[in-house]
């Protein structure tokens, strides 16, 4: 009986030192010299600051925002991706591209680094301490277990 105890406890231990380090795993930040730079669509306030960021320290001469096809009041979103451009004053450095994929998955056959743009709103390393951190936390596993179980072999 002491002996299943002793092998529960261990067991808890490791799976709690297995969760409080689970958000250093999802968070990948390896940004590498690149061809391009490119700005994932959805969150448009950390990611193309970040996207600049990576342009202005040299990891690629040029910059893709990619914008998906909805609208915000009477502009689209590459409408206003574009006044974007204009005020920063870079159009020849920079592109908008429209998409209406959802995901990198319908990007095949292409080489990628990764940089992360972080955003304290959404996540952070000890995700257990804030309600939407759990969250996202828990849903990044979740998707992370499906493509590992399904989608990579599609």
């Amino acid at each position: 009986m002491m002996r299943k105890a002793r092998i529960g406890l261990v067991l808890a231990v490791f799976v709690l030192a297995l969760l409080a380090t689970s958000g250093r795993f999802l968070v990948v930040n390896q940004p590498r010299e690149s061809d391009v730079i490119l700005v994932l669509a959805g969150e448009t306030e950390h990611r193309p600051a970040r996207g600049l960021e990576l342009l202005t320290q040299g990891y690629a001469p040029r910059l893709i925002l990619n914008v998906q096809e909805s609208k915000v009041y009477q502009w689209s979103e590459a409408e206003l991706a574009q006044k974007y451009v204009e005020a920063l004053g870079r159009t020849q450095s920079i592109t908008i591209c429209r998409i209406d994929g959802l995901s990198t998955k319908e990007v095949p056959d292409h080489n990628f680094s990764v940089a992360a743009a972080f955003d304290a709103r959404e996540f952070g390393m000890r995700w257990w301490q804030h309600r939407e951190w759990a969250k996202v936390n828990f849903y990044e596993w979740l998707r992370l277990l499906w493509w590992e179980v399904v989608d990579r072999w599609r």
